[in-house]
């Protein structure tokens, strides 16, 4: 989303090509961009990578963390 999002308003026009997205998930990004702010999008990726290096250096369950970040 967040790389949908400063596609769009850096004024990209081919979206496809410059995202690197096939059509049908494309389209489900631009319609859910509106429901987000950069700031809320750009939170959201540096909390999954934290969670991500979490999980791998042994700091965090899996299952838990997952449902942390996606109910947070």
């Amino acid at each position: 989303l967040l790389l949908v999002k400063r596609s769009v308003e850096a004024g990209s026009k081919d979206l496809e090509h410059d995202t690197g997205l096939k059509p049908y998930p494309l389209q489900k990004a631009l319609t859910n961009i509106k429901n987000f702010s950069p700031g809320e999008l750009e939170e959201m990726m540096f909390k999954s990578v934290e969670f991500y290096h979490k999980v791998r250096l042994n700091q965090a369950d899996w299952e838990i963390g997952l449902e942390k970040l996606v109910l947070g």
